[in-house]
């Protein structure tokens, strides 16, 4: 079993260690319960896999949703990957198995419930269910433990009257696998038995167990009943049970152990060897471990915005990463361990601008250990992403297509719309750089970041041509992300953004450590020789960026074709994010305004996998970055857990999208629950019914978290900023947070209701030069450490105030001569009751 702590670097530590006093924190207060206010509510039983209660651990997790007589749950691992599926698609990460509890009556049944509570619990990441009929009252609380890879249900029920008399519990493990239907389920394998793997089932005494081998990979899944003696049946190969002698009042525990031989080098062992070691009192330990975890993650930092309902699903992304991104792979995009029909999955493999984009917005939480698995996961692939820029002609180099495998393999690298589009590896680089940042971990930067980074550069160093004619750099053939119009590009504004961000950085990291002062040399000498960004005019609009030129040095695409400007991928903001080019700094310019036009009239309707929420808030434009999070959420957030899907365009399925005024909103939803919504397949004829095809996409809620972020606080041009972009709406009401910055430093600010920003609270995790623009304008400011001391601050150019910092250190940074009032408390009203957000929906509300 992996053990969920044990990557956590030094750097990481000094983070979490620094965020203990974020409940304490001026200017204001927190209660440490504060998350219970984004509780998730279900009224009503949720009986479809997608309405289910996600649980997890980092490493170890799934959906539970209600049958209706009792509970069914898919067990899923970060590291259950299948790596000869049958279906020619590379790796496929499978499920575990499933399980389901059945109490032996209706006892989740609409048609006898006299009430019913769901509840996911964000602050102790558990989930609880409560139902009372005329013959039972049933109590179930579940959780993934923190610190092991154990899942724990616990059953509480109590009889009403005699209708019952000494019903059994039974319990079944089964592990089912299937197809993985890729391809927009037009181009899947029409072998029903893909897929299905070699699970076999046992018993071995009261305990069940079922153990799936892989390619090379080897699963164990072993459960047993805690608290009451239980029967172990096998029911066939693939299935098997346990049954209680009778459960009439009382409480029994369920306990799950799952381990993989990627973390143990026996994993049937090992599960056996944990459930026999667990009994009554260790459930109370694991329980108040689990608790323990929880709390002190949620200290890390803090939101509290005038949205109540964005707010919420910004704790649940913060939730999400937590639950699964803490072992050895990072959270696949496309539904992570939180998928729940058998090994559908669709895609299926990872894409990077797809992977990246749940990651966004990470590091200023304060979660800089679950962005861990993303970076160990590239770095032990880099003797491939090495071959395979040798395959493209670059020696000592590294790259990545943009689909590809976690062990190594470069998914479809020739494919046309993504041959030539070189910016994955550098994008790649740019997290390990952010974490650097962030932590300001030396050794990390030396052993690991700053060999990534220059071998990344190094690809565009010896892809890039000289033309005497311009004095400057091309590079031809390119492509922007995933652009199936042209491959054959010149000089693409992608690879411009991104050449600009690694190399500059690359100068930077090798000062830092003092190394490569020849090669600074050349990387400078590049960016002062490099292309001019595409800018046109485009008529109604302005001047924009478009996508790249031609090879006979016009621009791509044409001036009628808004397509580039108004496209999902966003690639003419690249320069914005997430190359980081152009920021505020750049207020005024002509880059500047090129960019903020396409802000200015991004569509409605364009929000899966576009960064422009983001890019929005970087350029201060928090009345666009908002409209475009209130468009993501009504149009992609379809499920009542808040998990998203990633396309805008599902309601094209509706049998009403033809006739509603405006379906995109309306009838975004009907794909899950109308059966008349099919898939149509690659030959026009009527398909697959759409509803056993979904699961989530991670990308809204990362690219939502990012843009809240960013509303808040900057910090990517090497000062801070707070509350860059704050909406009109918001102005009035109180909006404060927790967040971390650049430089290993922790900041804690509030705009009170009245229009004030309150003083600021800096930690320095790490010692450095804190730069911070001004929150007061042009007023002078005071800064003082926590015993009061007066800190001396020297002014820079654009407001900036900058002042020397000590390790571990606090400080406050006030307006001179303001009066200093007592901090007001953030408290916790614990949420009770599901909440509607225009067409969605957190939670279900009652519907018997």
């Amino acid at each position: 079993m992996i053990d969920v702590k044990r990557s956590v670097s030094a750097g990481i530590v000094l983070i979490m260690l620094g965020t203990g006093l974020v409940v304490n924190a001026q200017p204001f207060k927190v209660d440490a319960t504060y998350p219970a206010r984004h509780d998730i509510i279900y009224n009503a039983p949720f009986y479809e896999g997608f309405e289910g209660i996600p649980l997890g651990n980092g490493d170890l997790g799934g959906m539970m949703w209600c049958t209706p007589t009792g509970l069914r749950m898919q067990i899923n691992k970060s590291d259950a990957f299948d790596r000869s599926s049958g279906e020619s698609i590379g790796e496929v990460l499978r499920s575990c198995a499933q399980l389901e509890i059945d109490f032996g009556a209706p006892v989740m049944n609409w048609l006898y419930l006299n009430d019913f509570t769901g509840r996911l619990s964000l602050l102790d990441a558990k989930a609880s269910i409560s139902s009372h009929t005329p013959f039972q009252r049933t109590d179930i609380h579940a959780y993934v433990a923190a610190n092991q890879n154990v899942w724990v249900i616990e059953c509480e029920k109590s009889e009403v009257g005699e209708v019952l008399g000494k019903a059994s519990v039974e319990v079944t493990l089964e592990r089912w696998g299937s197809r993985t239907f890729p391809g927009w389920y037009g181009g899947y394998s029409r072998d029903a038995g893909a897929g299905l793997g070699k699970a076999t089932a046992h018993t071995a005494d009261s305990v069940i167990y079922l153990v799936e081998r892989f390619s090379d990979t080897e699963i164990a899944v072993s459960c047993k009943v805690i608290g009451m003696p239980a029967q172990a049946v096998k029911n066939n190969n693939r299935s098997v049970s346990l049954s209680t002698d009778g459960f009439t009042n009382g409480k029994l525990y369920i306990v799950i152990a799952v381990a993989s031989d990627q973390d143990n080098p026996n994993p049937l062992s090992y599960c056996l060897r944990t459930l026999s070691a667990i009994g009554d009192q260790d459930i109370q330990a694991i329980r108040e471990n689990h608790a323990d975890w929880w709390s002190n993650f949620w200290k890390r930092s803090f939101v509290h915005l005038p949205d109540d309902y964005i707010e919420n699903i910004y704790y649940f992304k913060r939730y999400l990463l937590a639950s699964s991104s803490r072992g050895r792979y990072p959270t696949l995009f496309n539904g992570g361990i939180f998928t729940w029909n058998h090994d559908v999955r669709n895609w299926v493999i990872p894409h990077h601008w797809n992977m990246q984009q749940f990651y966004w917005g990470i590091l200023p939480g304060g979660d800089a250990d679950l962005l861990k698995p993303y970076l160990d996961a590239y770095t032990r692939l880099v003797p491939q992403a090495e071959a395979h820029a040798e395959r493209r002609g670059v020696a000592g180099a590294i790259l990545w297509s943009e689909g590809h495998t976690y062990d190594g393999v470069m998914q479809f690298w020739d494919r046309p719309d993504m041959v030539n589009n070189y910016t994955p590896a550098s994008q790649i680089a740019k997290f390990f750089w952010d974490y650097f940042q962030y932590t300001r971990d030396q050794r990390f930067l030396q052993e690991t970041a700053y060999p990534f980074m220059k071998k990344s550069a190094e690809f565009y160093l010896q892809k890039l041509t000289w033309s005497e004619s311009e004095q400057k750099f091309r590079l031809s053939p390119t492509q922007p992300y995933e652009s199936p119009e042209t491959n054959d590009l010149v000089n693409s504004i992608t690879d411009l953004g991104m050449i600009q961000f690694l190399f500059e950085k690359c100068i930077t990291a090798s000062e830092v450590l003092g190394v490569d002062k020849d090669k600074r040399t050349q990387w400078r000498y590049v960016l002062d020789h490099l292309w001019d960004a595409p800018i046109d005019f485009v008529k109604g609009v302005g001047e924009v960026y478009r996508l790249g030129y031609r090879t006979d040095g016009s621009i791509y695409p044409d001036r009628d074709d808004h397509g580039s400007w108004l496209a999902h991928f966003s690639a003419n903001t690249s320069l914005v994010f997430p190359a980081s080019v152009i920021g505020l700094y750049n207020v005024g310019t002509r880059e500047f305004a090129a960019a903020a036009r396409i802000i200015d009239h991004h569509p409605d309707e364009k929000n899966a996998i576009t960064p422009n929420a983001i890019v929005a808030a970087r350029l201060g434009k928090g009345d666009h970055a908002l409209r475009i999070v209130t468009n993501t959420i009504r149009r992609l957030q379809h499920f009542p857990n808040g998990l998203f899907y990633n396309l805008d365009h599902w309601y094209l399925l509706s049998v009403y999208a033809d006739s509603l005024k405006n379906p995109s909103l309306s009838a975004q939803r009907d794909y899950l629950y109308d059966a008349r919504s099919r898939y149509v397949n690659n030959g026009g004829k009527s398909g697959l019914p759409a509803k056993p095809f979904v699961q989530c996409g991670l990308e809204p809620l990362g690219i939502l978290g990012a843009a809240v972020n960013e509303m808040l606080m900057q910090s990517h041009e090497s000062v801070i900023r707070i509350f860059p972009a704050i909406p009109d709406s918001w102005k009035g009401k109180e909006i404060a947070f927790t967040l971390h910055a650049e430089g290993a430093f922790r900041i804690s600010a509030r705009l009170d209701s009245t229009g004030q920003i309150a003083p600021v609270e800096i930690v320095s995790n790490v010692g450095g030069e804190c730069r911070l623009v001004n929150p007061w304008t042009d007023k002078s400011v005071v800064i003082t450490r926590a015993d009061g001391a007066s800190v001396r601050s020297d002014k820079r150019p654009g407001g900036v105030i900058a002042f020397a910092t000590s390790k571990g250190e606090r400080y406050v940074v006030k307006q001179s001569n303001a009066e200093v009032q007592s901090p007001i408390t953030f408290k916790t009203v614990v949420n009770n009751s599901p909440k509607q957000f225009h067409e969605a929906m957190l939670g279900i509300p009652r519907n018997f």
